[in-house]
């Protein structure tokens, strides 16, 4: 069981999940849009390239993989302006010891 977040047409969601410059996340794209994903800083503004997970889609995406090491937050974006998204994050960081 998972994070699953739903996000309104339009709109740039704040994940809301603590991770470090480690932290390998399982993403999986429940909804019928595809997503965009980066990590930054206070402000949401998305990089050249955000990281695209495509509608039905399954990805194990590092954090470091999505922006900048020391980024604080996780955001998701819908583009697409008449239907939600849906995303599912699962920490499957591997610790080893």
């Amino acid at each position: 069981g998972g994070l699953v977040l739903t996000i309104a047409p339009g709109q740039t969601l704040e994940a809301g999940i603590a991770f470090t410059d480690q932290t390998v996340l399982l993403l999986t794209n429940h909804g019928e849009v595809p997503l965009s994903l980066w990590a930054g800083g206070d402000t949401p503004t998305p990089p050249q390239n955000p990281y695209t997970l495509a509608a039905g889609a399954e990805a194990e995406v590092a954090i470091a993989d999505l922006g900048p090491a020391g980024s604080r937050y996780l955001y998701i974006m819908n583009a697409n302006p008449d239907l939600a998204g849906a995303i599912e994050i699962i920490d499957v960081t591997v610790v080893v010891e």
